[in-house]
């Protein structure tokens, strides 16, 4: 029968052995010791059957698997470049065996290696699959759950002016770069809804394209928006259906365009344009977004229009418009 000891608060408490040879304590939630041994007489009290912990390896292994089949391609990559970093630094080890401690440790040599952001970003990544692997059941406490975020100095999203983008323009010389980045600042869409666009999500005739879930593409949430067209998105996809042959908007030998070999020729672009460094290919939603606040558009609709999943993530863009506030506090004057 198992130890009985009565603690601090009057509660008679049970040391249990487990089949592994760990022991754990119990509260029987009686006071009186008579009714706890009974409590235990009765078997209420058994030992649990331990599931083997699984090695890191081969838990990143079916994470990734299951991760192919909800994550879009570029959620999979930021997952598996996670792993790798992580890896790396503690070796294969029992996934029971993660500590606290240990996550503090790779964070502070990820300091030292790459810029907070990244840092971060490898931190809520495997933050997330960690819970994943508490769900299944493999843990029962998520190791990187209280691990703080590094401190990273608040930077506006940087966006191109309208005379740097004409700019950029200037200097394309493939005709489709053109037509899919002309596609890309009137309608805010991400570089994998650009790359994994189908003519079979485009209409024309209502000026509207679809961007849902297919194939390597999963939407952000996995729901799907309808994005409007205007005349200068429209024109470039009627550009694009004179020397389409796929069902992909944009594509090479019927396949959709490589998306780091496009971040790669934007880049090049950047600066034989000779603009800021800082910009990239990501850079050309946040101007779509930029260029809509400056004009007053609700961040509501901003929101829509990007697919954002909250108005939080929308409102980084609000420093554009100062001239709101100014409003506000003139009608100080006024009373």
């Amino acid at each position: 029968m198992p130890s009985l000891f009565k603690r601090s608060n009057g509660i008679y408490y049970a040391v249990v052995s487990e089949t592994d040879g760990h022991r754990r304590w119990i509260s029987t939630g009686k006071r009186i010791k008579s009714q706890a041994i009974q409590v235990v007489a009765e078997q209420t009290l058994r030992p649990t059957e331990r599931v083997p912990s699984k090695p890191l390896d081969e838990f990143f292994r079916e994470f990734l698997n299951y991760a192919r089949t909800v994550y879009s391609h570029e959620s999979l990559q930021i997952y598996q470049r996670a792993f790798h970093s992580f890896r790396r630094h503690i070796g294969s080890v029992r996934l029971d065996i993660i500590s606290p401690r240990q996550v503090d440790l790779f964070k502070s040599k990820r300091m030292a290696e790459v810029k907070a952001v990244t840092v971060n970003l490898e931190l809520r990544t495997l933050r997330a699959a960690f819970y994943t692997a508490v769900r299944w059941k493999l843990l029962t406490e998520n190791p990187f759950k209280q691990v703080k975020q590094c401190s990273v100095a608040e930077e506006p999203p940087c966006y191109f002016s309208v005379q740097e983008f004409q700019s950029l323009l200037s200097v394309v010389q493939q005709d489709w770069l053109r037509d899919l980045l002309v596609l890309a600042i009137n309608a805010g869409l991400r570089r994998g809804e650009l790359i994994q666009l189908r003519w079979a999500d485009v209409d024309l005739t209502n000026r509207t394209i679809i961007i849902r879930s297919h194939g390597v593409l999963r939407t952000k949430c996995g729901k799907a928006r309808v994005v409007p067209l205007n005349r200068a998105a429209t024109e470039a996809l009627q550009r694009r259906i004179e020397s389409s042959s796929g069902c992909f908007v944009f594509q090479v030998k019927s396949q959709p365009i490589d998306g780091r070999h496009l971040s790669r020729v934007f880049k090049r672009c950047v600066r034989n344009a000779h603009l800021d460094e800082r910009l990239h290919l990501h850079s050309v939603r946040h101007s779509f977004a930029s260029w809509l606040t400056q004009k007053h558009i609700a961040a509501s609709h901003i929101q829509k229009l990007l697919g954002h999943s909250n108005l939080k993530v929308t409102e980084i863009y609000s420093h554009l418009r100062p001239s709101d506030l100014h409003r506000t506090v003139e009608q100080l004057e006024e009373a």
